[in-house]
């Protein structure tokens, strides 16, 4: 391996999130004189320039054109010419902005898992949610104004049917306190856009 590190112009690292800086300091740093590169969407290192598709990872997926986000200014200027879905990151927001990409990627399917788990999935299947799924990304995607785009009890503030679903699922500990968590964050939410 020392052969090709030395012999390298660029190195991907293409490896677990929890091993990128480990590997890099035990096996690259101070050993090479290439550009290397991660793939990782959470992890930062002045050492190593971060780059991550904005993409779903499962087996399944066909690949697709993605956005691409650097966390190195100067290689997104030195790039951003011959990549045009390249966006700069700053460093001290690739974590969050990580977070949110795993909360936008996951959270149907976690919703979705919790109802062919739940009996209300022997009623309601997860396919019947499609196409409110597709309208509000539809909404989310459009150009009408955040307040117009949103619907639910919380934005009519209607508190008799917060207070029903709650009551639906004061058995369910993890959904009731996601529920309480979701209309807390998206109540504030509001409150800021008015």
């Amino acid at each position: 391996m020392s052969q090709f590190i030395k012999s390298a112009d660029v190195i991907f690292l293409a490896i677990s999130d929890e091993a990128i800086l480990d590997f890099y300091n035990l096996n690259l740093k101070n050993k090479t004189e290439a550009f290397c590169v991660h793939l990782s969407g959470a992890v930062y290192s002045p050492d190593i320039t971060g780059v991550h598709p904005l993409g779903s990872f499962a087996q399944d997926v066909e690949s697709q054109q993605v956005p691409l986000f650097i966390d190195s200014k100067k290689a997104y200027l030195a790039l951003k010419g011959i990549l045009p879905d390249l966006k700069l990151i700053p460093p001290e927001l690739k974590s969050k902005y990580h977070l949110m990409a795993c909360l936008f990627g996951n959270l149907v399917q976690a919703l979705s898992l919790k109802l062919k788990n739940d009996e209300l999935g022997k009623y309601v299947e997860v396919s019947d949610f499609k196409k409110i799924y597709e309208q509000s990304l539809e909404n989310m995607l459009s150009d009408v104004g955040v307040l117009e785009r949103l619907t639910g009890p919380v934005v009519r503030g209607d508190l008799k049917t917060i207070e029903l679903h709650k009551k639906s699922i004061k058995n369910d500990k993890d959904l009731l306190e996601f529920y309480e968590s979701f209309v807390n964050m998206y109540d504030n939410q509001i409150k800021r856009l008015k």
